[in-house]
C-alpha cells in the first residue's frame, strides 16, 4: 500500500494518527484517459474520457495536441490530500496556510527531483510557467504572484529561471465542465515561448484547459500540465471506482513510477482502443 505521512491539522491526520495515502495517478491505458489520466469507459475508438472530449469541443480543439499531465498525487473529495490542497490557500488561519504551503512545496520539489529526467523528456525545454488562476472571488484581479501556488512551484528545478505568464480574468466564465477560450487572457504576446501550466487540483480540467487556450491564443506553446492533485470521486461511477482501485494497485506495485513514459507514448496517437495493450514499465 502507499506510503503515509502525518500532517497535523489536515482532516483526521493528527500527531500519531493515520496520515494520508499518497496514491500515484495511473498512466494512460485501458480505462485511463490519455489526456487527463482520469477514468474513462473502455471500448473501440476511446482514447479520451467524455469530459476531455466535451471540453475540446467547447474550446474548438481537434484533440491532436495533448500536453502530458505530470500529476503528483491522486486524491478524492474529502480525503486529507484534497483537504490539504484546499487549506493551503483557503484555510482560515494564516500560520497554517503558510505551513501547508511549505509542505506542498517540499513534496513537489521531491517529486520533481525524483522524476526530473522523465519530466524533461516529456515536456522538453520550458521557457515560461503559467499558474491557472484561482476560482476564489477577487483572486483573479491580483498579481499572479499572490496565488499561493506560486510559492509552491517557485523553487522547482524544471521552472528555474523561467518567465512567468500572468493570466487575467477574461470576458466569459470557466467552471466545472464549462470551458471557454475567452475565460482568461495572457498579459502579452508569447512569441512561441514554451509554457508549462501549473494547477493545484484537477477535477474536469475545464479551467486549466481554458487557461491553456489563452496561452495558445497569445502565441505560446503549452508543453505540459503540472498538477499537484488529480481529484477523482470513486463513488461517482463504476469506472471511477475501478480507476481508484487501479491507483492503489499501481502505487503498491510501482510506488515511485511517475507514469510519464506511458503518457508520452500515447499522447500523439489518435483515438483507439487501449484494451490489451501492454504499457511500458
Amino acid at each position: 500500500m502507499s506510503s503515509p505521512f502525518t500532517l497535523v491539522g489536515v482532516g483526521r491526520a493528527t500527531s500519531g494518527g493515520r496520515g494520508f495515502e499518497r496514491l500515484r495517478v495511473p498512466p494512460p491505458g485501458s480505462g485511463v484517459c490519455v489526456r487527463c489520466r482520469g477514468p474513462m469507459a473502455t471500448g473501440p475508438n476511446t482514447a479520451e474520457c467524455w469530459c476531455c472530449r466535451a471540453i475540446s469541443a467547447q474550446l474548438g480543439e481537434d484533440g491532436r495536441h495533448r500536453p502530458p499531465m505530470i500529476a503528483m498525487w491522486a486524491c478524492r473529495p474529502g480525503d486529507d490530500v484534497h483537504r490539504l490542497l484546499r487549506l493551503y490557500k483557503d484555510g482560515p488561519v494564516s500560520e497554517r496556510r503558510a505551513r501547508f504551503t511549505a509542505v506542498l512545496a517540499t513534496a513537489l520539489r521531491s517529486f520533481v527531483a525524483r522524476h526530473e529526467a522523465c519530466i524533461r523528456r516529456a515536456v522538453g525545454p520550458v521557457d515560461a510557467v503559467a499558474i491557472v488562476p484561482s476560482s476564489r472571488p477577487g483572486a483573479l484581479t491580483r498579481d499572479h504572484r499572490c496565488h499561493p501556488l506560486a510559492s509552491v512551484v517557485q523553487d522547482v528545478a524544471i521552472v528555474a529561471g523561467a518567465d512567468v505568464v500572468t493570466l487575467a480574468r477574461g470576458t466569459e466564465p470557466a467552471a466545472h465542465l464549462r470551458a471557454s477560450r475567452r475565460a482568461f487572457a495572457a498579459d502579452g504576446e508569447l512569441g512561441g515561448r514554451r509554457v508549462l501550466m501549473t494547477e493545484d487540483t484537477w477535477v474536469t480540467g475545464a479551467r486549466a484547459r481554458s487557461a491553456a487556450a489563452a496561452v495558445t491564443d497569445a502565441g505560446g506553446v503549452v508543453v505540459g500540465m503540472l498538477v499537484l492533485g488529480r481529484a477523482i470521486d470513486p463513488t461517482a461511477s463504476a469506472k471511477a471506482g475501478r480507476w481508484w482501485l487501479q491507483a492503489r494497485r499501481e502505487t503498491a506495485a510501482r510506488p515511485d513510477d511517475c507514469g510519464l513514459q506511458a503518457s508520452t507514448r500515447w499522447a500523439a496517437i489518435g483515438d483507439g482502443n487501449f484494451s490489451g495493450l501492454a504499457l511500458p514499465s
